[in-house]
């Protein structure tokens, strides 16, 4: 799942409408620079998934994708992130 938006009147995009990369970049551009808007990334885990995996390997998951999108949300931010015991 991808969102773009002010979190009022996001654009979505899943597994069925979401062709191209271009479709994001549209989104974002209908939204004034001077206001706030945001970009989601997001793989929606479903229950029966969550509730069949140990509380370990969910949070393995999650430092998993953290650790992927790290480097994309350094490219956009004003200050960089970086994992503990990294420089």
């Amino acid at each position: 799942m991808v969102e773009v938006g002010n979190f009022e009147t996001n654009a979505v995009f899943n597994a069925r409408n979401f062709k191209s990369a271009r479709q994001i970049r549209d989104a974002a551009k209908k939204y004034s620079k001077r206001a706030w808007a945001g970009f989601q990334l997001y793989y929606p885990t479903p229950e029966r998934e969550v509730r069949a995996s140990t509380g370990y390997e969910l949070v393995k998951a999650i430092c998993g994708v953290f650790a992927e999108v790290t480097p994309a949300m350094n490219c956009c931010m004003q200050v960089p992130l970086t994992a503990e015991g990294q420089s």
